[in-house]
């Protein structure tokens, strides 16, 4: 939970004040991270079936933050 949150002692930069973007870098990293950590939802999902439901109202709003919906105006319009 805590790399979904960002609060992982790894994902933490003691020298990077909070307004500063992250490196490209370290953002590239963390995006990794955080996709493996998806993954690993994922497979306790997959492992815990229905008994997964119980967790899913804390892991889904950790994981839809990461989501944006890309839909591109002209697709807004058409079937796309």
């Amino acid at each position: 939970m805590q790399i979904l949150e960002q609060k992982s002692f790894c994902q933490q930069d003691p020298d990077q004040d909070e307004e500063d973007e992250a490196p490209e870098d370290q953002a590239e990293y963390d995006s990794v991270l955080i996709s493996s950590a998806g993954d690993l939802v994922a497979a306790l999902a997959s492992v815990l079936g229905a008994d997964f439901a119980v967790a899913f109202g804390t892991f889904f709003p950790q994981i839809a933050k990461y989501y944006v919906c890309f839909i591109t105006v002209f697709c807004r319009f058409q079937d796309c």
